[in-house]
């Protein structure tokens, strides 16, 4: 054996312990930093943006008359179980609710899709539809949405997935809006400081890539923090909706063309082979009551029935889909599979065998 070939079998030694000794180090980095934010409750999770819509309503053109789609607010992003409805029906769901957000925008946009006739369960609130008609722009965050969705293409797909998948594998902190900002926030200490109630209430940021908002907040916080998130989200709507009557006093013949203007969607939709299934999800409290005052049900959600073809469900017309919401309008993780499943024996005969 030559000195050289001894040498050149020394120096590739030297260069894979090299490699190897890099690799461990930001293994081990990679670990570090990840344990060091998620106890910060920083979670890799993919933001909940037009991206991310975009990329699941480009799945509705794929799957064409399969689809199943999910449109409405939160309601429906944290009281429908996807994993649930899979494992009940063998098909899956696309989830394209927007939190706070009128479903009309969305029922449009399918509707005007001449190759759409899947079916769409839609969370039908009379308040937000009724809001959203009454407020200016009130249309522009599921407006800019489908914006981005009709000026994508399905080759981004393969680069929002890769992407996305990473947000999986390491936390993402926000630091600060800039440079300065964030050098100042991690010097002052204040980058490291648990993330506040206010920033975790109505949460921002999906627990699957399936955009639902499914999370057990025993798994995150004490009891305390979790109440103040509870009473924090009792306390908006109910504030939203007294702004709202207060304002606007709701007006059955204005809701009336609300319906209407619904019903040219469903139709198209059905005409189609299509399916509509609009579901009113639980309320409790004092929403509830409050919501039962400004939207009588023989003034709004009958005159939506009589009015609508498509298929409607009241929770309150089936004691299986009553449940007690902790916050007033969103059933709690551990409901939220027993509800799904009691959805699905409602309507299992308007889902395609």
């Amino acid at each position: 054996m030559s000195i050289n070939t001894a040498n050149d079998r020394l120096f590739k030694f030297r260069i894979g312990r090299v490699w190897v000794t890099t690799f461990l180090l930001v293994i081990s980095f990679f670990i570090v930093w990840n344990v060091f934010w998620f106890t910060h409750y920083v979670v890799p999770l993919p933001q909940d943006d037009a991206k991310l819509w975009s990329y699941h309503r480009r799945r509705v053109e794929r799957e064409g008359n399969n689809s199943i789609v999910l449109i409405g607010t939160s309601k429906m992003q944290r009281g429908f179980d996807q994993n649930k409805f899979t494992d009940l029906t063998g098909r899956k769901s696309i989830q394209l609710a927007i939190v706070g957000q009128s479903p009309i925008p969305i029922l449009q946009n399918l509707a005007e899709e001449e190759s759409f006739n899947g079916i769409v369960i839609c969370d039908f609130s009379e308040f937000i539809v009724y809001q959203s008609e009454m407020y200016p722009n009130s249309f522009n965050i599921p407006n800019e949405w489908i914006k981005v969705y009709q000026e994508s293409k399905t080759s981004d797909d393969f680069e929002f997935r890769l992407r996305t998948y990473s947000t999986y594998l390491i936390a993402n902190p926000t630091l600060g809006a800039n440079l300065p900002e964030a050098l100042k926030n991690v010097i002052t200490g204040k980058a490291f400081e648990k993330k506040t109630i206010d920033k975790m209430q109505g949460g921002v940021q999906p627990t699957y890539f399936d955009r639902s908002l499914i999370f057990n907040l025993d798994d995150y916080l004490s009891q305390e923090e979790k109440n103040e998130i509870i009473e924090k989200n009792r306390i908006v709507p109910i504030k939203a909706m007294e702004e709202m009557i207060e304002k606007y006093p709701p007006q059955p013949t204005k809701f009336l063309e609300i319906v209407r203007k619904i019903e040219g969607y469903v139709e198209k939709i059905q005409a189609r082979g299509g399916k509509i299934i609009i579901v009113n999800f639980p309320l409790s409290g004092e929403l509830e009551k409050l919501n039962d005052i400004a939207f009588p049900r023989k003034d709004f959600w009958d005159v939506f029935t009589k009015q609508s073809s498509a298929r409607t469900i009241h929770y309150k017309d089936y004691p299986q889909l009553q449940f007690e919401c902790s916050d007033g309008s969103h059933l709690d993780a551990k409901d939220t599979p027993q509800f799904t499943e009691s959805l699905v024996e409602i309507i299992r005969k308007d889902l395609p065998k």
